[in-house]
């Protein structure tokens, strides 16, 4: 097991500018909305082969858990949910990836360091 997680960390190491430039394009997109955030996640996906369901859903439609979300702080729309599937071998071990892709406004602009949505990376 250790060699595995070896050689995949050697291949995150490989592709650490491939991984930090998609990184950024991310937080660029977040300065446009969510939604923009979700059509470059589903178009990524699409391109590594796997089935793209775009899910257009309500959230205050659907019923929360106490350690989820007050229903009342949930803003009003509709939002989009990705979800890339590839489909392999039945018995085979399967992995899922989750990301939050809801945005919150920036701020103070004139007070930050770097601005908010160039995905400064730094030290």
């Amino acid at each position: 097991m250790i060699e595995k997680k070896q050689k995949l960390w050697a291949v995150v190491d490989e592709n650490r500018e491939h991984h930090l430039t998609l990184l950024k394009q991310l937080v660029h997109r977040s300065q446009a909305s969510e939604a923009a955030i979700q059509q470059f996640v589903a178009e990524k996906v699409s391109k590594l082969r796997c089935e793209v369901d775009v899910i257009r859903y309500d959230p205050r439609a659907l019923p929360t858990k106490g350690e989820f979300a007050d229903p009342n702080t949930v803003a009003p729309g509709d939002r989009t949910s990705v979800v890339g599937r590839l489909r392999g071998v039945e018995e085979a071990r399967r992995l899922m990836l989750f990301a939050q892709g809801d945005t919150m406004p920036a701020t103070q602009i004139d007070r930050w360091q770097h601005p908010p949505f160039e995905g400064t990376i730094e030290n």
